[in-house]
């Protein structure tokens, strides 16, 4: 088998093969993904209200101060709208990171005879790896001790 699996998806994947059939499915948790797709949909919508000037304040307090104090013009470093529009961006990056994460998963069974395993990538095929148990006859355990 010349296959690098990936790591797990989920935080706490365990195969339970004390009862058997066995069959786990590894996937991005729905605590994660619900709470950042939120998030990731008020940013895009920050990002909006700031940049159709939600509140129409065209002045900032700082303005004020500095026409009142000195004959310099304040400008920003940044132009508002590539603000505006990098928070966008970000959030619809975190959507649609999260979308593609929740997309891939790993399905392992076990029957006490054979594994599977089927693997779903965000694009692409599934792949299937199938196994029997009996095929891996005579493969001992080896442990080494590295200080």
């Amino acid at each position: 088998m010349n296959k690098n699996i990936p790591l797990h998806y989920s935080y706490n994947f365990k195969l339970n093969i004390n009862r058997i059939p066995a069959k786990e499915s590894d996937r991005m948790d729905f605590k994660i993904l619900f709470p950042g797709i939120f998030l990731g949909f008020v940013l895009v919508l920050l990002g909006f209200f700031e940049l159709t000037n939600g509140l129409g304040s065209h002045n900032s307090l700082f303005e004020k101060f500095s026409r009142t104090y000195t004959t310099n013009t304040y400008s920003s470093y940044l132009s508002p709208v590539f603000f505006d529009c990098s928070i966008i961006i970000l959030g619809l990056g975190i959507i649609i990171s999260l979308i593609l994460n929740h997309l891939r998963y790993k399905k392992i069974f076990f029957d006490g005879k054979s594994i599977t395993m089927i693997k779903r990538d965000p694009f692409g095929k599934k792949t299937t790896i199938k196994h029997k148990i009996s095929d891996f006859s005579g493969v001992m355990l080896r442990i080494e001790f590295v200080q």
